[in-house]
């Protein structure tokens, strides 16, 4: 036993990690005072996963012996199928994290009585009592409370909604030290939420996304610290605007909650409510001068000039967005310099009436140097992607110098399925073969792409060259046509010169074509080439077994002929050796890679012979040489040899 406790503190505490619970508490400390040490030591943070009712109920046992003496951190994760009974009171008081993700506990079994100390609670898709927001309030030492996906709970019960708002109120009367809420799919109300703000003047990371908050003044005040605000996916009449029409306002006049609401009902009316604009926005500057990551997806844009006062933020999500004037929008981008994330994935426009002129794409994207991540995917707005100038398209909007994008690691610009037809309606939509040749020079760190659908009409292989430019970064590709655009002249159809450009990135890990359609066997096979493939899509391919065998593209269900080849299973093969598997039972494979190797091989002789004949050159070079050396020995002694003469 000396041995072990002479051992590093680190080395010895990784060894007792290796040991279950139940021994590492209940056996090892009574062993001696340095192993009691180190065992309570590992055994303060415990993670435990619970599959069946038994292993439950041993863990409940478990806690109500031991987990008085040590626990500090504790994750219970179980299905919603396993009920699940701990012993609450058993915990030790210095808990500090508790974790309870799924599961099924009795009413009134989730208490927090003995672990007062706790700072940091997460409840997550396990089936709660009508009371558990009132007994969270007595934990006043918290300071991260997440509360996710609460199945048939206080949150979500209609008959208790009003015992769940006077739950809620206490709460956030309480729990005044939390730093980081979040409620997310909790159906909570706009009378559950209010005054939560007033009350948690020290927030800085704010989620109450999925839920049903119709009116922004049940938001407000905002705290002066908060940095984080996501509530995207709330009822689909909260407009934004309102919003931060109301926080400006409520900034400019120190008005209250109430008023704050009338502010934002005559916003509602109105568009501006008689403010200027630039007043709105230095307004907006002060009430949200520190946010930096703001998740709106779902919801309504009316005003999206408003966007603008928020000059530190540096996250932006907004998918499926409802704008009603979207080169506003594009207006309103341009002065946020500090992004470093933007996704505007599925934005359409709220009312099809108010199109204004369009905007340019790229007055958006300048001044975006640490700019990481570009969704732009799925867009319904057209005006999106239009240029300033008439004609003007997306790709010209989008690769026109001199705006880069140095930082940039993701660009996802999926299209939209088009139907017949509208396939036609937008040209400036999509990009042109010629624009990929600004990609590299604008955004020169890509590791992620995404061009499925934007390519109007055949692409050859050699205008595919300029990724080439990318092979050093790029991890991951997605291109070809829309994946229901399949018989539209739109569509981006792949073909066997494209995937020879595509198999000489060889960092690719991920790779997904779609539209396969002029695909062939050999295509196919060059596709081997990437050895650090982990994921691999081929969608569409050619319904004639002459293009791509049977062997090697079998028919799914479906009757579609696709590839999908992936390392996640467990011990799976590499993907580039999975293929070559498939691409061996192909006739037209194997003669592809006969010629291939028998061109390798005559390549192979010709260095062979190359080599030899530098060889022999090489030896008549040093054959000449050992004769000037030899030559030079011998005048050498012919000279040491008359000087002695001389000398006698």
């Amino acid at each position: 036993m000396d041995c072990l406790t002479t051992l590093p503190p680190e080395v010895l505490q990784r060894l007792l990690s290796k040991l279950d619970q139940t021994t590492l508490i209940g056996a090892v400390p009574s062993v001696c005072k340095a192993l009691r040490s180190q065992a309570l030591a590992v055994a303060a943070s415990v993670s435990v996963g619970l599959e069946r009712k038994a292993a439950a109920d041993r863990f409940a046992a478990w806690v109500a012996k031991h987990g008085h003496t040590a626990l500090a951190s504790l994750e219970v994760l179980a299905p919603s199928n396993v009920h699940v009974q701990l012993p609450f009171s058993a915990t030790a008081q210095q808990l500090q994290r508790l974790v309870l993700a799924g599961g099924r506990y009795n009413q009134q079994a989730i208490c927090f009585e003995a672990a007062v100390q706790l700072t940091s609670l997460e409840i997550a898709g396990v089936t709660a009592d009508h009371g558990l927001l009132h007994r969270i309030a007595v934990l006043t030492s918290l300071q991260s409370l997440a509360l996710h996906n609460i199945d048939s709970g206080p949150i979500i019960d209609a008959a208790s909604r009003q015992r769940t708002v006077a739950g809620a109120q206490l709460a956030w009367s309480q729990l005044t030290q939390l730093t980081a809420l979040s409620c997310c799919q909790c159906d909570l109300s706009d009378a559950a939420v209010a005054g939560l703000t007033a009350s948690l003047t020290k927030l800085q990371r704010l989620n109450l996304s999925g839920n049903q908050i119709r009116q922004p003044a049940a938001l407000l005040p905002l705290p002066p610290g908060l940095t984080l605000l996501t509530i995207s996916n709330n009822h689909q009449h909260l407009d934004i605007s309102q919003l931060l029409t109301a926080a400006a306002a409520l900034q400019a006049s120190g008005s209250s909650a109430a008023e704050a609401a009338d502010a934002a009902a005559i916003h509602a009316g109105s568009s501006t409510a008689g403010m200027d604009m630039c007043d709105q926005q230095q307004q907006q500057q002060q009430q949200l001068g520190g946010l930096q990551h703001l998740e709106v997806s779902g919801l309504a844009l009316s005003e999206p000039h408003l966007l603008t006062g928020l000059q530190t933020l540096t996250h932006l999500v907004a998918k499926d967005l409802k704008v009603d004037n979207p080169p506003l929008l594009l207006e309103a981008l341009a002065p946020l310099s500090a992004l470093r994330h933007l996704e505007l994935r599925g934005t359409f426009r709220k009312r099809p009436g108010s199109v204004a002129d369009p905007a340019s794409l790229s007055l958006a994207l300048t001044d975006k140097q640490h700019l990481s991540f570009l969704d732009l995917g799925q867009n319904r707005i057209h005006e999106l992607g239009a240029a300033a100038q008439p004609g003007g398209s997306f790709g010209t909007a989008l690769m026109t110098p001199p705006w880069q994008l140095p930082e940039l690691q993701v660009l996802l610009l999926d299209c939209l399925p088009l139907s017949r037809g509208t396939s036609d309606d937008f040209p400036q939509y999509r990009l042109q073969a010629h624009d990929l040749q600004q990609l590299p020079r604008n955004c020169p760190s890509l590791q992620q792409l995404d061009l499925r659908g934007r390519i109007h009409g055949e692409v050859s292989g050699r205008e595919l060259q300029p990724l080439l430019q990318l092979a050093g970064t790029l991890t991951s590709l997605s291109l070809g046509g829309g994946e229901f655009d399949r018989g539209l002249t739109c569509s981006w159809v792949v073909r066997d010169d494209g995937l020879s450009v595509v198999c000489q990135l060889s960092r690719l890990e991920s790779l997904t074509v779609v539209n396969a359609s002029d695909v062939s066997d050999v295509g196919l096979l060059s596709l081997c080439k990437l050895k650090q493939l982990r994921e691999l899509r081929v969608l569409q391919l050619p319904a004639d077994e002459e293009a791509v065998s049977e062997a090697l593209a079998p028919r799914t269900r479906a009757g579609e002929r696709e590839i999908k080849l992936s390392t996640k299973r467990h011990k799976a093969p590499n993907v580039w050796q999975q293929l070559l598997t498939r691409c061996n039972r192909s006739p037209a494979c194997l003669r592809a890679r006969q010629k291939e190797l028998e061109q390798e091989l005559v390549a192979a002789h010709k260095v062979a012979a190359k080599e030899r004949r530098r060889a022999a050159a090489a030896e008549r070079d040093a054959a000449a040489a050992q004769g000037e050396v030899a030559a030079l020995r011998q005048q050498l002694a012919e000279l040491q040899a008359a000087n002695s003469q001389g000398s006698q």
